[in-house]
């Protein structure tokens, strides 16, 4: 059985994701890119890797570090964009599927939650993230 990791979005759809892509993946769905906050962060990003791509076209050595400390600092701000908004991050360790979220949010979806590890025949474990 491959690993389960993704976002449970607040209207409580499933959105699976790779380990280690997940900000781009879920920065792509329906419900992420009504958070304007965040479209801008990924179409900076996505601008800056651009440039970077046309310099490499043009043969010319594109500044990499930049897209790379853009993309660092990015990840961490979509990351709280995404738990103050409701969605909850879900990622499975052995027989474990951990849930990060916001407190308040882990305890009104707790049961949705157990719920969704039971169907992978796993334990809910809840990370809070204040």
């Amino acid at each position: 059985m491959d690993k389960v990791y993704g976002w449970l979005t607040p209207k409580g759809e499933y959105v699976p994701c790779e380990m280690y892509n997940h900000i781009q993946e879920i920065s792509q769905h329906r419900e992420v890119q009504g958070i304007h906050q965040i479209a801008e962060m990924m179409a900076s990003l996505e601008a800056c890797e651009a440039e970077s791509l046309a310099l490499i076209a043009r043969g010319e050595h594109p500044e990499w570090h930049c897209y790379e400390i853009m993309s660092d600092r990015c990840k961490p701000k979509i990351w709280r964009y995404l738990l103050n908004n409701g969605f909850v991050r879900v990622g499975q360790k052995d027989d474990r599927i951990h849930f990060e979220g916001r407190p308040n949010i882990l305890k009104k979806r707790m049961q949705e939650c157990k719920d969704f590890a039971e169907n992978y025949d796993c334990t809910a474990e809840f990370e809070p993230q204040r």
